[in-house]
């Protein structure tokens, strides 16, 4: 194999002396010191002051910003339209603080929709029809109602998703189903009819929703199971595992000017997208990229392309919709990094994206390595409840020892009990 220059040889060498976890780590740094002061400096305060894991803070961020941005820009690049609009999943054991980046990196936008509640409660207006960015608990109805009155963006915001991971796995469930069409045909932002015979009918010409929410890696098998693979869905969410740990506790608080910034910035995206919204004349902002970033995007998603061709299938449809996700990354970070947003993209911009998807990449094929330990966890999860039973054990007292979902539970522990209640009438036939 030949290399054409010292950079080549060094990753090759990395290649092969690194795992995945360790360039995950490796590459995590990088972008970090590419990204702009007002976001570094809240995740690296966030992690040695408030213990936060880097990736998890760098994650929430990345959702509030496709967030903020909606359908006020979108790239043409290489024959397709693209927008911001992307899905992220947190990975962790409980205690691993994935809830709070969550909150902190949403604060703006969660004070944006306070106020504009105040105000719909003042004008007496219906509160569907309010600018909400988030939704964090709302039937598929719901969800599908404020986005057609919000058509810019709609925040999908869950501390846990595995209560969504439940209901789409039901067959029976048809909100459910309905929530899964919803998130596989918002991702390309299809159109998207509402046909209903009781009440208001209703078609969102451009769909925008992101989602953002945080699942035990326990629940991995569940998430992976019950058609959201087949469907495509899991193909279309970036995960982020665990990879960073500060065990050092702090007496002392994040500085008020490094939130303030972080605020301040995505604020300004929020406010330009705003502007852009309101114009009748401007229905979104063509972003394009120079020559040189479309050169060397074109050289990633043909290597991308033909990477398929070596990786099973799992990682090969995962590989597909990163040729997705690439056009949304450089959109968000054009947004970011460009004080003049309606500029041509540069290469940098290019650059920093092909390094985050990468990124993303890394933590998909670490979940996808470790699911199969993950289902011997939930094997052992099965075996705890049936020992639990034998003992005459609650399910309260269940939760409180292992922190299972307690509709998860309740139906393991149903059908368990089913099962050992046959097994028992089995045994006494067989004595008869």
């Amino acid at each position: 194999m030949e290399f054409k220059n010292i950079e080549e040889i060094e990753k090759s060498i990395e290649n092969i002396a690194l795992n995945d976890k360790q360039k995950a780590i490796k590459e995590l740094h990088e972008i970090i010191e590419l990204l702009p002061d007002e976001i570094s400096n809240l995740i690296d305060f966030s992690f040695r002051i408030n213990r936060i894991p880097k990736e998890y803070m760098f994650t929430s961020i990345l959702f509030a910003f496709s967030n903020a941005s909606g359908l006020a820009y979108g790239l043409t690049a290489l024959g397709y339209k693209n927008y911001g609009n992307l899905y992220f999943a947190i990975v962790g054991s409980r205690g691993d603080m994935k809830s709070l980046p969550m909150k902190i990196a949403t604060s703006v936008l969660n004070t944006i929709d306070s106020e504009t509640y105040k105000e719909g409660n003042s004008s007496e207006s219906e509160n569907l029809k309010q600018k909400k960015l988030l939704i964090q608990n709302a039937t598929i109805q719901a969800a599908q109602t404020s986005h057609s009155y919000n058509p810019y963006s709609v925040g999908i915001f869950l501390d846990e998703i595995m209560f969504l991971v439940e209901k789409m796995g039901n067959k029976n469930n048809s909100d459910g189903m309905a929530w899964r069409t919803f998130l596989l045909e918002g991702y390309n932002n299809s159109t998207i009819d509402i046909l209903r015979q009781t009440t208001r009918s209703f078609r969102i010409d451009k769909s925008y929703p992101t989602l953002l929410g945080s699942i035990q890696d326990q629940f991995l098998p569940t998430l992976f199971g019950s058609g959201n693979l087949e469907s495509g869905l899991i193909d279309r969410i970036l995960f982020t595992t665990k990879l960073t740990e500060n065990n050092t506790l702090s007496k002392e608080s994040i500085p008020f000017e490094v939130t303030s910034n972080y605020e301040n910035l995505l604020t300004r995206i929020y406010n330009s997208r705003k502007s852009i919204e309101e114009d009748e004349e401007i229905d979104s902002v063509t972003l394009q990229l120079n020559k040189e970033a479309e050169n060397i995007l074109f050289d990633y998603i043909q290597n991308l392309i033909h990477q398929q061709n070596r990786e099973d299938y799992i990682i090969k449809a995962y590989l597909s919709k990163l040729q997705i996700s690439i056009h949304k990354l450089i959109i968000l970070l054009h947004a970011i990094r460009s004080n003049n947003i309606e500029t041509k993209i540069e290469i940098g911009t290019v650059s920093l994206a092909i390094k985050i998807n990468e990124f993303y990449f890394l933590n998909f094929k670490i979940i996808n390595s470790e699911k199969e330990n993950s289902k011997d966890q939930e094997f052992n999860i099965n075996v705890a409840i049936r020992k639990a039973i034998q003992n005459n054990a609650t399910q309260t007292d269940f939760i409180k020892a292992f922190g299972t979902p307690k509709s998860t539970l309740s139906r393991k522990w149903n059908e368990i009990l089913n099962s050992m209640e046959l097994e028992t009438q089995n045994k006494k036939s067989a004595t008869h």
